[in-house]
């Protein structure tokens, strides 16, 4: 058997392997629509309107059509009556389609059938968040941590709901309290050293990030991070260290690449912060903060056409971006 042959036997048993695929895939879709709709037309109780028209509403959900799922679960006219299982199934759908209104009354009602299922409580509470109503988000968040005080995702949860209403202190005590309940959990600690960074305590957040990697050491985002906080510090030295070592384990991190881009510019060294700078846009073209650095960087070295060309580009995407606007007046030698 030639090699050309071969190839060909490859290719086909290939196809068909997929098309075996495809084909089971097809006919497990059939079967559940079958089975969906017998349901539908035959029901035995409310029970079974409602679960017939929620597995339809899964299969519109699972198509990409929110609003025919949405559509069909407006049609169950017994909710009231439905257990708590088949509510957190209902919940769950609006959930998903966006509708947290809606989501948060399933659940409400789930809740006060099942008041120990913690599992509904949760996705309550998280339906809450999503809505936007952080406040009622956490309260909920804290009578899950009274009834389980050693689960720590909810500590988390809470601990960044207060780090969105810019409650530092809080937010400091439940990721604390995370911490504690679990040593070994690296999470805490690295919501610990965004907190201390926010607050503009920057040996603490180095510290916190530190310990992260001391147990996670390929964990890229804490090694930009301790960068950003030597940047922040002026310690340009040892900010491009750590931003080298996140380069070098992730050559293709955009961000890396940008960071030593910014290090190598606070330094005054614009030939290698123009390299790293083109590198990070090379690997994200549409990352504009390393357009706009090397926008910057051109203006500093006298290319004032190429900074502007730069420039544009930043602002036909933002157009309100200061920086680029304060650059593009310089270079027109105006201001703003």
């Amino acid at each position: 058997m030639n090699d050309q042959n071969f190839t060909n036997i490859k290719k086909f048993t290939i196809l068909l392997g997929k098309s075996f695929v495809q084909y089971l895939q097809w006919l497990n879709l059939v079967l559940i629509i079958l089975i969906g709709l017998v349901g539908y037309y035959f029901p035995r109780s409310e029970q079974d309107i409602a679960l017939s028209r929620i597995e339809i509403a899964q299969l519109f959900m699972l198509a990409g059509d929110s609003n025919q799922a949405v559509k069909t679960l407006s049609q169950i006219h017994s909710v009231p009556l439905l257990n708590a299982e088949l509510l957190g199934k209902i919940g769950s759908i609006y959930s998903q389609a966006g509708d947290n209104t809606k989501a948060i009354d399933i659940y409400k009602i789930a809740v006060s059938k099942d008041p120990q299922n913690l599992l509904l409580k949760s996705n309550l509470a998280e339906s809450y968040a999503n809505s936007g109503n952080t406040i009622e988000a956490i309260y909920h968040y804290l009578d899950l941590v009274n009834k389980r005080p050693d689960q720590i995702s909810y500590l988390i949860k809470i601990g960044q709901l207060y780090r969105k209403l810019e409650d530092y202190d809080h937010a400091i005590e439940f990721f604390e309290n995370a911490r504690r309940v679990d040593p070994l959990s690296w999470q805490p600690k690295f919501y610990l050293g965004e907190i201390y960074r926010l607050k503009r305590q920057f040996k603490e957040s180095i510290d916190m990030y530190a310990e992260v990697l001391e147990t996670n050491p390929k964990i890229i985002d804490a090694h930009l991070l301790i960068g950003m906080n030597y940047l922040e510090m002026g310690d340009t030295t040892r900010a491009l260290e750590w931003f080298a070592k996140a380069s070098d384990m992730a050559p293709q991190n955009h961000i890396a690449y940008y960071y030593l881009g910014l290090g190598y510019f606070n330094r005054g060294d614009y030939d290698y912060s123009l390299e790293y700078a083109q590198r990070a846009l090379l690997l994200q073209e549409n990352y504009q903060q390393a357009r706009l650095l090397i926008g910057q960087i051109l203006l500093l070295k006298g290319d004032c056409s190429g900074a502007i060309r730069e420039f544009i580009v930043v602002l036909n995407s933002n157009p309100r971006n200061n920086e680029a606007l304060d650059g593009l007046a310089a270079c027109k030698g105006t201001k703003r």
